[in-house]
């Protein structure tokens, strides 16, 4: 049985065939590999590219889905958002939310018990 050097943990050992196989910590994800139980040092020798930096794209901070006439109580915008949470007992009417489109504001909207 082998434990993980950097966190502890019980390392999983896998036969990948005769001669060489595999430990790998579910853990912190660290892996060894062994052959003929003595473990090999490998080095990767593909190096990453660097990924190339996109723009800000085309979002902006305001909801997309906010999309129904209302007037925010918190910063004065005029677009919300409407969530339907439904009947919490069969004899109560639905319950909406109005979600500002640019502050994120949450008005409870209905009857409420």
């Amino acid at each position: 049985m082998k434990f993980c050097k950097k966190c502890g943990a019980i390392l999983r050992l896998n036969k990948i065939d005769k001669t060489l196989s595999y430990s790998f910590c579910d853990g912190c994800q660290d892996f060894e590999l062994f052959k003929d139980g003595k473990q090999i040092d490998f080095v990767v020798k593909e190096k990453m590219e660097k990924m190339e930096e996109f723009g800000e794209g085309v979002s902006d901070d305001e909801n997309n889905f906010a999309d129904y006439n209302n007037k925010c109580e918190k910063c004065g915008y005029e677009k919300a958002e409407v969530i339907d949470l439904g009947q919490s007992y069969s004899d109560e009417d639905n319950v909406y939310l109005l979600r500002c489109g640019k502050c994120g504001w949450t008005e409870r909207v209905g009857k409420a018990s």
